[in-house]
């Protein structure tokens, strides 16, 4: 019954996913979750799924907000961002009550990353998913991280980039995801200092390295969604 209603749950929740029963039906071990970013789901993302492919745990897309070409209202809509952290909180939940509740990946780019957090605030304090990577958070570097890191079993992954400059200046100049005029957590990580010592050591921040460029990271927006990247550094973090 639990992968019936896992795939149940997917087919609902998530974009693209119309093979969603075979797949968890053929993986036991849980999925991986990506959130898109704000403009929604489309090529630029092909490679950061192409990175991610595992025989052992499939990848699935989870959309949300207002559809392109109106994705630019899920920028900062504080409405649209808590429908879709209620929904993905939702799907969250429908998969984590069973037993033993499946091993959960979330990936998040830009805003997808705010969806993240915002939708782990608001499962129960019980429940874990297994991991957590934020690609490029546009949510503001104070953002309180202690709710989402209660409720991760492992650890979450940050990578953010000085080098994001148009993320830098979007968010100083229109606000954070989290409505919060300042270069986002994207571009140097989260202030992590007032967080309890069983949760700071929860977190690990990956600042962009020189190196990253050989792996088609040179450090913008969509530097880290680049498939080489992905399968060299950010899957490593996953699996």
């Amino acid at each position: 019954m639990r992968l019936a209603a896992m795939a149940a749950l997917m087919a609902l929740f998530a974009g693209g996913c119309g093979s969603a029963p075979r797949a968890l039906g053929e993986h036991e071990d849980g999925a991986i979750l990506f959130v898109v970013g704000a403009l929604g789901d489309g090529p630029c993302y092909s490679g950061l799924r192409g990175g991610l492919a595992s025989e052992r745990r499939p990848t699935f897309t989870v959309g949300w907000g207002a559809p392109w070409p109106l994705g630019v209202f899920n920028l900062q809509n504080r409405w649209i961002h808590e429908s879709a952290e209620r929904r993905l909180a939702e799907l969250l939940r429908g998969l984590l009550e069973h037993e033993p509740p499946p091993r959960l990946v979330l990936v998040g780019h830009s805003a997808g990353c705010g969806v993240i957090l915002g939708a782990l605030r608001r499962i129960p304090d019980q429940r874990r998913v297994q991991t957590v990577v934020l690609l490029s958070p546009s949510v503001s570097p104070h953002y309180d991280l202690a709710p989402a890191l209660a409720r991760v079993e492992g650890h979450m992954h940050v990578f953010h980039s000085d080098r994001d400059w148009l993320l830098r200046w979007r968010t100083r100049v229109f606000g954070t995801y989290d409505n919060v005029r300042v270069a986002a957590a994207g571009c140097g990580g989260f202030a992590a200092d007032a967080l309890p010592p069983e949760l700071r050591e929860k977190l690990i921040q990956h600042p962009h390295l020189p190196q990253y460029a050989q792996l088609g990271n040179k450090g913008r927006h969509w530097g880290p969604v680049s498939r080489r990247f992905v399968a060299a550094v950010v899957a490593p973090a996953v699996f």
